[in-house]
């Protein structure tokens, strides 16, 4: 861990952090309104607290949240910023609690469990002074009320933007990865929620939209309650980014499939800042779609084929308009599937083959994806910190129960016209059938005298073929009054079904609107502490990354490994006015770490690196022992029967 402090140290990471809190005690101290007067109820004349005075954390009957849980927004607006504690120390004294902050994590779980327990007094080793838990507890607590992580993520952007540029150029300059991960909330509160793929649910949860730079560094990372699409939320980060920075950044973005979409791609393209893209394509937009111009196959990773092409897609946003984009397809032989990336045109096919920009979205794993692991693995990145609530309006359920409101109006009035249109059919019905009972009346009539009549042998006058004519035409009407009546009566049990439809599908929107009326408010969880803690564990993991290589020669180390194997070794430390000399005991389990200090000890030695104490740090690592002198084969004495009586006994 000296070697992260000398890192902290010649990097300027917590002095920075340090000088950005004063800034903002600075600003917050200049804005702030009159104070409020000073609470002195439940207090003895000396000044003292009483026993009553946590009956103001007690919630109420009527309560769901109790004020202990109270949001950030509300504890801020009582704020009085010259009675903070932190208002009053020197800068020093802030980057040393910032440091304990910082290498806290590796004494227990995170938060302040590993400091409560008897490895806790190696923070005194670590930072300089073995702080209480609740003094960096109350410590953390002034910084979220006054709100600095979006200042110290701004100097963590600034620094560590600097530091990649000089670790490497070309191309991947001007890479800018963007993705977002989750982390689950446990609470009882109807929360805002989004899908973790951790649990395989939707849950509450908080989720943090991150930006990596071309070399695998973490920049920024916003931290959001419920889910954050990537599709709406990335333009305006990319200019509050840009203006973050001074100077824009991310000329290329390379984003997930969860990019699909024409608009956000279109608004890359030619926005104020033109950025190109690369992203992957879901198959279902290429179903239909002719690939044209497209590039011979040339051999890629494993034996995979990749080309490229262009393709026009739909635009949505103007009624036959097309937008183009560049198609890449990789083969992959092994499994027989084609996967499909999509890139801008901006990306000139001579500046950029379809190797390179596959290349592009592929090193998002090892650049991005793993950055998450890594974090997570050494400082528990999924865990959450903070409390606070706040009661917001549900804009997901305000919008539903607006669709559902407009959806019971046209139910109504549907309902209201089947009613009528009901009534009329059943009175048409009504006068059909009256009809036809008459017609059918005056046939059996006629029928009747016809049949009378040619039973006598009558002969045939002109009379009874009157009668008999007008039996033929009675015949034909019945027929067609009894057909037409049949189709009024379907028509009327259609109407009187579609009727019924109708009232069930009433009665259930109109349930499923009592349901939501009791889910219009939803509690948005507080993120400014998890922010804070956020920035601090990639701060960590990120000098654990400049020491293995800048260092250790660039070691292929995880930072779990480097913190496991490598900050936990045993060593002596002896100061003088002028160094501090760790040397490191021989590990015999370990001889490969061993191996990997002994190699960077000289080249560590003549960076002459200093340590927070201004002292220049000098490693060194005791000769390996000499290897144990084997037993000899044939032991002096024969254990086998030491405990066994002898024949005298």
């Amino acid at each position: 861990m000296k070697l992260v402090e000398a890192a902290c140290v010649e990097t300027g990471y917590v002095e920075a952090l340090a000088a950005g809190v004063m800034d903002e005690l600075t600003e917050t101290s200049s804005q702030a309104k009159r104070s409020p007067a000073l609470d002195t109820s439940n207090r003895d004349e000396w000044g003292r607290f009483l026993s009553d005075y946590n009956q103001r954390l007690r919630k109420g009957v009527s309560e769901e949240l109790g004020p202990g849980f109270a949001s950030i927004e509300v504890k801020r607006a009582g704020l009085a910023p010259e009675r903070l504690h932190v208002n009053h120390v020197r800068k020093s004294i802030i980057e040393r609690k910032l440091y304990a902050l910082l290498v806290s994590p590796l004494l227990g779980s995170g938060r302040w469990d590993g400091i409560r327990v008897p490895r806790g007094g190696l923070l005194g080793e670590l930072c300089g002074y073995p702080y209480m838990p609740a003094t960096l507890d109350l410590f953390t607590r002034e910084l979220k009320y006054i709100g600095v992580a979006s200042t110290l993520w701004e100097i963590h952007a600034h620094l560590w933007l600097q530091q990649t540029r000089a670790w490497g150029g070309g191309s991947r300059a001007a890479v800018l990865f963007i993705d977002a991960t989750n982390k689950p909330l446990w609470t009882d509160f109807f929360s805002q929620s989004a899908f973790v793929d951790l649990r395989g649910r939707v849950m509450p949860a908080l989720e943090l939209v991150c930006f990596h730079s071309g070399y695998g560094v973490p920049l920024w990372m916003l931290t959001e309650s419920g889910h954050a699409p990537l599709v709406k939320v990335v333009p305006g980060l990319l200019d509050r980014l840009r203006d973050m920075l001074g100077a824009d950044v991310g000329r290329i973005v390379v984003i997930d499939a969860e990019a699909n979409s024409i608009p956000f791609l279109k608004g890359l393209e030619q926005g104020l800042t033109p950025r190109a893209w690369v992203t992957r394509l879901k198959p279902q937009w290429l179903e239909g779609k002719r690939i044209f111009n497209r590039t011979n196959y040339r051999t890629y990773r494993d034996g995979d084929r990749v080309r490229m092409g262009l393709c026009d897609f739909n635009d949505p946003e103007q009624k036959g308009a097309t937008f183009r984009a560049r198609v890449i397809e990789l083969e992959r032989r092994s499994k027989g599937t084609i996967t499909y990336l999509g890139a801008s045109t901006l990306l000139d096919e001579r500046e950029w083959n379809p190797a390179e920009v596959a290349d592009l979205y592929f090193e998002r794993w090892p650049k991005q994806e793993a950055k998450f692991r890594a974090v997570n693995q050494a400082v528990g990145f999924k865990d959450v910190h903070g409390y606070g609530k706040q009661l917001v309006d549900n804009i997901s359920v305000i919008t539903e129960l607006d669709q559902l409101g407009q959806r019971i109006r046209n139910l109504e009035q549907g309902l209201e016209q089947k009613t009528i249109e009901q009534a009329r059919r059943a009175e048409e019905l009504q006068e059909q059938q009256k009809l036809l009972r008459r017609q059918e009346r005056r046939l059996e009539t006629v029928t009747r005298q016809l049949d009378k009549r040619m039973s006598g042998g009558q002969r045939i006058t002109p009379k009874l073929q009157r009668v008999a004519k007008e039996q033929r035409s009675l015949a034909a009407c019945v027929r067609k009054t009894s057909a037409l009546s049949v189709r009024r009566q379907k028509m009327l049990e259609r109407v009187g079904a579609l009727r019924a439809r109708h009232q069930a599908e009433l009665a259930e929107r109109q349930e499923q609107k009592q349901r939501l009326a009791a889910r219009r408010k939803i509690y948005k969880h507080d993120t400014e502490l998890d922010s804070l803690f956020s920035l601090l564990k990639v701060g960590l993991v990120q000098l654990v990354a400049y020491v293995l290589k800048e260092y250790l020669g660039d070691a292929r180390m995880e930072p779990v490994t480097f913190l496991e194997r490598v900050a936990t070794l045993p060593a002596g430390l002896r100061t003088t006015p002028e160094f501090e000399l760790v040397t490191f005991l021989y590990n015999r389990r370990d001889p490969e770490v061993m191996k990997l200090l002994v190699d960077h000890c000289h080249a560590i030695n003549a960076r002459r690196l200093r340590t927070r104490s201004g002292r220049r740090l000098r490693l060194q690592v005791d000769p390996a022992p000499l290897p144990r002198v084997p037993p000899p084969r044939q032991r002096r004495v024969n254990t086998g029967d030491r405990f066994a009586r002898g024949p005298a006994e």
